[in-house]
């Protein structure tokens, strides 16, 4: 078995080439988009702690 490669081995070895490499591109898109998400996550945690503190101003400014 020391020959070449079958075609039908090349063809099922490159399928499973191309299988991987879009697996990968799928993997590296989403933690893309898992990073994008935390940091859209932040600013809105961000923004509530500051609605948080002008709403506590307020309360102590109008109480009733």
């Amino acid at each position: 078995m020391a020959g070449p490669a079958s075609t039908p081995d090349l063809q099922r070895e490159l399928k499973n080439r191309a299988k991987a490499a879009k697996f990968r591109a799928k993997a590296a898109s989403m933690r893309l988009k898992a990073s994008q998400l935390e940091q859209k996550a932040a600013r809105l945690k961000r923004r509530a702690e500051e609605l948080d503190e002008l709403a506590k101003g307020l309360d102590a400014g109008n109480p009733g």
